[in-house]
């Protein structure tokens, strides 16, 4: 697959070298910390088959790109060479006054992770080497920012890494009142916002397309809010499948409580749904903040949702899809070439840049 898309986009110039994992399909593991705890051994593997390129090679820059974690670090930041790191993320930190809807698992895992980004803030020397050697830090939102320690924040600038190849063909707004949400069915994801919304919003219907070990949890809200019968739990759909109930919505809703960036926000709006969100981590960045909700404690987070459900229902579609221009990769590359050049990292003509 990476080989076709250099091909087709005639990138003669870029050579990649491969780093295999401590096992096979680790990315498709479900657990989150084993995929972590992959990562970090991964990046062992990758550092070393870099120095060699490094000893043979002249680089003009290291740029570590993936995960987008700041509190893991990146071994780039080890090879000797001005380096760029990310975009990153890990900033974004549920607001507390939320937790009730997060559930008893949900609230223990966001205490962990809490936990997790302190120590990795605070005491893991590959993340503040990184942060110290960076001679930018590209972020994924402002929480982020202002989540590094001070000394850094001067170099840190906010660019999402979201892009988009084409949009979809406009479509006429689907008569009946649906909002959608989409994603991987998480306590921190917001979906219970989306039903307590739902609960004061009479005649509208909830279609969830996703799966996750929040699905019965959510059901069982669903039915305890008398809502059941207007919430769609899709299951898993093909990315084809996703794109054709984008068409079919009136609203995208996506409440989560500490979304990095959002993919999903920009290819809503690439079919013309307007975004209502939390004013929280990357969704608001990526939609703009008119139908953005400020947290507060549930009820009112959920009433305000619903007020923003309805007057983004009546966005002209085709607004939407400009703003989504953006976000396109020409538009995108622009705008990260500008970043780079105002730093003093010129892309016009560089000798050999080492991503990883």
């Amino acid at each position: 697959m990476i080989e076709n898309e250099v091909a087709n986009r005639g990138l003669q110039t870029v050579r990649f070298v491969y780093v295999d994992g401590p096992r096979e399909n680790m990315s498709r593991t479900p657990d989150e910390s084993a995929t972590k705890s992959d990562y970090i051994l991964w990046q062992l593997s990758a550092f070393r088959a870099a120095r060699r390129l490094v000893r043979v090679e002249r680089f003009d820059f290291a740029w570590h790109l993936t995960f987008s974690n700041g509190w893991i670090g990146s071994v780039a930041s080890l090879l000797g060479l001005p380096f760029i790191y990310g975009p990153i993320g890990g900033g974004a930190a549920p607001p507390w006054r939320l937790s009730p809807t997060l559930g008893l698992k949900g609230t223990m895992y966001e205490i962990a992770r809490a936990v997790a980004r302190g120590t990795g803030r605070r005491v893991n020397p590959l993340a503040r080497a990184s942060w110290h050697r960076a001679s930018l830090v590209l972020v994924q939102n402002n929480e982020t920012k202002e989540w590094l320690p001070r000394r850094h924040r001067a170099k840190a600038q906010v660019f999402p890494h979201v892009a988009l190849e084409t949009l979809p063909s406009a479509r006429p707004p689907y008569p009946g009142p649906v909002m959608l949400f989409v994603g991987r069915l998480l306590p921190l994801k917001g979906v219970a916002l989306a039903l307590q919304a739902l609960q004061s919003l009479d005649g509208w219907q909830l279609v969830v397309c996703g799966d996750g070990p929040d699905l019965q949890r959510l059901k069982g809200i669903a039915l305890r809010l008398e809502v059941k019968d207007r919430v769609d739990f899709r299951g898993w759909m093909d990315r084809a499948d996703v794109l054709e109930e984008m068409g079919k919505a009136s609203v995208f809703v996506f409440p989560s409580l500490h979304d990095e960036a959002g993919w999903v926000v920009v290819e809503a709006m690439a079919a013309g749904l307007p975004v209502v969100c939390l004013r929280v981590g990357g969704p608001p960045i990526l939609a703009g903040p008119e139908f953005a909700v400020g947290p507060a404690r549930p009820s009112v987070t959920a009433a305000n949702l619903a007020e923003r459900i309805l007057a983004a229902a009546a966005t002209d579609r085709g607004l939407v899809r400009e703003r989504a221009e953006h976000f396109l990769i020409d538009e995108r590359t622009r705008s990260l070439k500008a970043v780079l050049y105002r730093h003093g990292i010129a892309m016009d003509n560089p000798r050999t840049a080492s991503v990883l």
